[in-house]
């Protein structure tokens, strides 16, 4: 037999689909079939039939849609925002890379709740036409402001039209959340299932490592690019917890509280193990995005100025790029820093990477790592820390801070002969 589905689709893209229902019909004999079917109350929408298992001709005629009598009344339509004309004047959203927001309200939308759709119409316009596109999120600020997209359904299959009105539709999510209309500009834009909130990428990152619920911040090993065979996974320790206590770090950032992210080797690490990698959550970037943070690094059984171990931070999602990378031996100390990213508005991960050219007894941590807008970064107001590095009896400042008290003490020897 032939099986056919009815969908409703609403929007101008066509991807919200309203499952209104199937049937099944036996063609042994070749004549005309009468089918009705009583479709849920909707005012705007285009119908979808796909019929299925077709082994021969089918001819469909006489094809209509009508009101008609119903038992069941007419749903009240509960509307919880309405805003009839928004004007969003941000030149700096139409540079490359540029990004322009307008957030509304919070809504608390429950399991119990009816299904509430997003409809709303959007102009598109102007000489940069084909470089922007608008994205609307559900924004949860208290989870460390996670994002999920609303609208477009499919960002893949969705082609903005310029210079006219268009209708946007979508169903919303169960959650807590506020709506954020988000344009950017680069140059690379029976009823609705309900589903949950699930964030999936973040406007901004902040952690410390001082979670007790979730120490990592969601940042996780990665091994792209390397054999598995070569690389350390990191943990998250404190000065008490760390196992080389000569190679440190003896002190915290003094910025926040005890704990960071920690990367070693010891004496009894296999030489195959020089590398590592891990990377943050996604992150919605754009111009004038930083990314700040503190890092550590100490080793030993080293040459002077061998620099032997590398660290990278590496930003990818749109396209790979290189945000700030330093070849050393030690770091003398917690060190600050505070990287640009390049102007591009994309999804993307951050990666810390760490590589050794030979294996050797090293020590290697991070802290207090943000991803914000530049101008955003709130101030560190705890004074930075003092020179932390531990002396390693094999280390390069070990031998000068010996020759130095050397030095002074052969002075004042040669004072008190006078």
């Amino acid at each position: 037999g032939v099986y056919y589905t009815i969908e409703l689709a609403q929007g101008d893209d066509l991807q919200a689909r309203l499952p209104v229902g199937g049937i099944g019909m036996n063609l042994i004999d070749p004549q005309w079939r009468d089918v009705t079917i009583e479709m849920p109350y909707a005012t705007h929408f285009v119908p979808f039939i796909q019929f299925t298992n077709i082994t021969s001709s089918l001819d469909i005629d006489d094809l209509a849609i009508s009101l008609s009598s119903s038992s069941k009344p007419i749903p009240p339509i509960t509307t919880i925002l309405d805003c009839h004309y928004i004007w969003l004047n941000n030149s700096d959203s139409l540079q490359p890379g540029g990004a322009g927001y307008l957030s509304t309200r919070l809504f608390r939308i429950t399991v119990s709740d009816p299904v509430y759709c997003l409809s709303f119409q959007y102009y598109r316009f102007g000489l940069t036409f084909r470089t922007s596109k608008l994205t609307v999120l559900a924004f949860d600020e208290q989870n460390q402001k996670s994002i999920a997209q609303i609208w477009p359904i499919n960002s893949i299959n969705y082609t903005y039209i310029n210079q006219r009105w268009s209708w946007a539709y979508a169903p919303l999510l169960i959650g807590s959340y506020s709506l954020l209309f988000r344009m950017d500009s680069d140059y690379e834009v029976d009823r609705y299932l309900q589903k949950y909130f699930y964030g999936t990428s973040h406007l901004e990152f902040a952690c410390d490592f001082d979670s007790p619920l979730d120490s990592t911040c969601g940042i996780r090993d990665d091994h792209i690019d390397f054999h598995p065979e070569t690389v350390i996974n990191y943990t998250i320790k404190s000065p008490n917890t760390i196992n080389d206590r000569d190679l440190g770090p003896r002190q915290t950032t003094g910025w926040s509280g005890d704990w960071f992210l920690y990367w070693s080797r010891s004496e009894q690490t296999s030489a195959r193990l020089i590398n590592g990698q891990f990377k943050t959550p996604l992150i919605e970037t754009n111009r004038d995005m930083c990314i700040r943070f503190a890092y550590f690094v100490n080793s030993t059984d080293v040459q002077r100025n061998e620099n032997n171990t590398k660290i990278d931070v590496i930003a990818r999602g749109c396209h790979t790029a290189s945000i700030w990378s330093i070849e050393l031996d030690n770091s003398f100390g917690w060190q600050l820093i505070i990287g640009p990213f390049n102007p591009t508005a994309c999804t993307q991960g951050i990666y810390f990477r760490i590589t050794q050219k030979r294996p050797t007894r090293v020590a290697v941590a991070f802290d207090d790592i943000t991803i914000a807008q530049c101008g955003t970064l709130n101030v560190l107001t705890t004074v930075e820390p003092p020179f932390t590095t531990p002396f390693n009896k094999t280390s390069l400042n070990y031998i000068n801070y010996i020759l130095l008290i050397t030095i002074l003490l052969f002075m004042l020897n040669i004072r008190r002969s006078y």
